[in-house]
């Protein structure tokens, strides 16, 4: 992945991890595609959270609060507390001591940084797209990992990056339909709505 900044000095950060910042990573390129649909539209997907139940069928409800890092990068995160007592809620709450970990990091508009797992083990991917000819998206999918010393550290973050991959994508090839047959026509937003306004706010008021 390469960023380019056409001025001479270079005025705003290079995208990162929120919780790894300053720390070394281990870096994993998972895959690159080209998809029948608008970035923008790639872009909401994350925070949409009404999708995650219909598309990925979570079975919880999801609730972001918004962070601003800097003038560029906004942070959602789940604030959603785990309260339903079916059996597979149970499993998960052993692993989290409030929310399910479940946060997008958005750098200039274009490049999303997910973070999710349980509280002792994060895995993290980013996805970076361009407006590609014919008005697709463009995308690479990168999986991030904090880099462990040893030869015990590099098979773990081994593990560690396949599991990502893993995870990535099941929330991905499930969205791949859905994106390229969405009609994005936001008339009537209602509160699980307020993250992709918030959104397209912070985007309109940027200045990368």
């Amino acid at each position: 992945m390469i960023w380019v900044w056409t001025g001479e000095i270079p005025q705003q950060p290079l995208p990162f991890v929120p919780t790894l910042e300053q720390k070394e990573c281990d870096v994993a390129i998972h895959s690159h595609f080209v998809m029948n649909c608008h970035p923008n539209v790639v872009m909401i997907n994350p925070i949409d959270a009404q999708h995650l139940n219909t598309v990925h069928q979570l079975p919880i409800e999801v609730f972001f609060e918004r962070q601003e890092l800097n003038e560029n990068a906004i942070i959602f995160t789940n604030t959603t507390p785990i309260k339903d007592n079916s059996s597979f809620i149970k499993i998960i709450r052993l692993f989290y001591k409030n929310a399910i970990t479940y946060s997008i990091c958005y750098w200039y508009g274009s490049i999303s940084i997910a973070t999710l797992g349980p509280d002792f083990f994060h895995v993290h991917t980013m996805l970076a797209v361009r407006l590609h000819e014919g008005g697709k998206a463009e995308g690479q999918i990168l999986l991030i990992t904090k880099k462990r010393k040893g030869i015990f550290g590099w098979l773990c973050n081994r593990i560690v990056l396949w599991l990502t991959k893993i995870a990535g994508k099941f929330f991905f090839m499930g969205d791949i339909k859905v994106l390229q047959t969405i009609q994005f026509d936001l008339k009537t937003p209602i509160k699980v709505d307020q993250p992709i306004m918030q959104f397209i706010n912070h985007v309109e008021n940027s200045n990368p």
